[in-house]
């Protein structure tokens, strides 16, 4: 499997000949996408003083995508999430 961070056609193709099906990328996508937006909010972070979870969690409370983004990489075992977005693809790529 090639993930390419420059040609997203590469990417679709790639996934879409391990799996055989279109919706796994775009599970893939969307999981990549909470990846992203749980980045945007923690990345300033990073250098900071803690703060309580709940006071990390009211960053995440904007919309819907950063409430999932919250729950599925903060709340859940990251393992849930892989399972719900990527079930496919990674067992295709253990095999």
């Amino acid at each position: 499997m090639l993930i390419s961070n420059v040609d997203e056609e590469v990417s679709r193709q790639s996934i879409v000949d391990l799996t055989g099906s279109e919706t796994e990328y775009e599970q893939m996508k969307k999981f990549y996408n909470l990846s992203r937006v749980f980045a945007e909010y923690s990345w300033d972070t990073m250098l900071e003083p803690l703060v309580s979870k709940d006071e990390f969690k009211r960053r995440f409370d904007v919309d819907d995508v950063s409430r999932e983004a919250w729950r599925t990489l903060a709340e859940e075992p990251l393992g849930r999430a892989i399972e719900h977005y990527l079930q496919t693809i990674w067992c295709a790529a253990s095999s």
